[in-house]
C-alpha cells in the first residue's frame, strides 16, 4: 500500500490534506495487514533507485520483522543496508522542568554495539555484504529523520511498534513522526504484515 503524506506546518495544506488528515491516514495504515509506504509527491523520481536502506531497530520483535521485510529488499534490489539504534537518555519530569539523566552505565553502550554487531554478521553470513550500523543517542524521531539524510537513505524501513505495552503507544507515535518528516519514503511493517520466513 502506499500512501501520499504531507510534512508540513500545523495549518498548512497540501493536496487539500490537512495535517491532521495526514496524521489520521497514518494512524490507519498500522492495522493494515500489509506494508505500507508513506511519501510527498515532490520526492518520488521519475525513476526510484534504491540504493542504501535505513532499517532502524529497538531489537523487538516488531523491529526484527522490519529488518527481515528490509533484508528481502534489499536483496532484491541489490540495495546496502544501515541499521540504526537511536537510545534515549532516560528522562524525569520534575515540577521545574526536565531532567535527563546522564547515561554513566557504559555496559548499556557496549550492548548496544554488540546487539548490532550480532545483526551485521547475520544479514553477512545471509550473503548481504552491504551491511553497517549506526549509534544515535537523542531523540527517536528526529535522529532516524537525520540519520536517513545524514546516511543518504533511499528508503526508510521500520516497524510501528516497540517493546513492551507503553513502548507499543510511544513507537507508533515515532514512526508517524518519522513518515511526515522523512525527507524519503518510510515503509512501515506493522506486527500483522507476513515476513518471508
Amino acid at each position: 500500500m502506499i500512501q501520499r503524506r504531507w510534512g508540513r506546518a500545523a495549518g498548512e495544506r497540501a493536496g487539500g490534506a490537512s495535517p491532521a488528515r495526514a496524521a489520521h491516514a497514518v494512524r490507519d495504515l498500522r492495522g493494515c495487514g500489509c506494508a505500507a509506504v508513506g511519501t510527498r509527491r515532490a520526492s518520488i523520481p521519475a525513476m526510484a533507485l534504491i540504493e542504501r536502506i535505513l532499517v532502524p531497530t529497538d531489537f523487538s520483535p516488531c523491529a526484527q520483522r522490519a529488518l527481515t521485510y528490509a533484508t528481502e529488499l534489499a536483496r532484491g534490489m541489490g540495495a546496502a543496508l544501515v541499521l540504526l539504534h537511536v537510545y534515549q537518555p532516560p528522562t524525569v519530569y520534575l515540577p521545574e522542568g526536565v531532567w535527563t539523566m546522564p547515561v554513566t552505565d557504559a555496559d548499556m553502550a557496549v550492548e548496544i554495539r554488540k546487539g548490532l554487531d550480532r545483526l551485521v554478521a547475520e544479514l553477512g553470513e545471509a550473503g548481504l555484504p552491504a551491511v553497517s550500523a549506526v549509534v544515535r543517542d537523542g531523540d527517536a524521531a528526529h535522529e532516524i529523520v537525520d540519520a536517513a539524510a545524514a546516511e543518504r537513505a533511499d528508503l526508510v524501513v521500520m516497524g510501528t511498534h516497540g517493546r513492551g505495552p507503553v513502548k507499543h503507544l510511544l513507537l507508533g507515535s515515532v514512526a508517524e513522526k518519522v513518515v511526515r518528516r522523512c525527507g524519503c519514503p518510510v515503509l512501515t511493517v506493522g506486527p500483522h504484515v507476513d515476513v518471508p520466513a
